[in-house]
């Protein structure tokens, strides 16, 4: 459960789900990249930092600081950059699988189905 932190003009912030250890934030980005599989974009996603940011923590701070888990957490980067192709490819067709099964209906019912709402063509 992520740890919400004050500021001082009351407004709350989420920090990170592992926040409160002695871990520095790019070993805590490294670990949760390792542990879950996730790519730059998820571990931004989950920490509340832009890309650009998760990927320099990994990059060079986490390379200076920890090689080891680096060295590991470089390893599901690159398999996750391998596979992009791909999932990028299976969105495609999941996409247009979508509409060509929302055209059948449409034909078949009379009704199209726009942003959950049917309406009479």
């Amino acid at each position: 459960m992520p740890i919400s932190m004050r500021y001082k003009n009351g407004k709350t912030a989420r920090t990170s789900p592992l926040a409160g250890d002695d871990l520095t934030r790019a070993e805590r980005i490294g670990l949760y990249v390792i542990k879950h599989g996730a790519t730059v974009r998820a571990a931004a996603a989950a920490y509340g930092l832009s890309k650009s940011t998760v990927h320099k923590e990994l990059s060079s701070r986490l390379k200076r600081e920890n090689p080891a888990l680096y060295r590991q957490a470089e390893k599901v980067l690159q398999h996750n950059k391998a596979e992009r192709h791909i999932r990028g490819g299976m969105a495609t067709k999941m996409k247009y699988l979508k509409e060509k099964e929302d055209k059948l209906l449409t034909k078949k019912t009379g009704y199209c189905n726009i942003k959950d709402e049917k309406k009479a063509i």
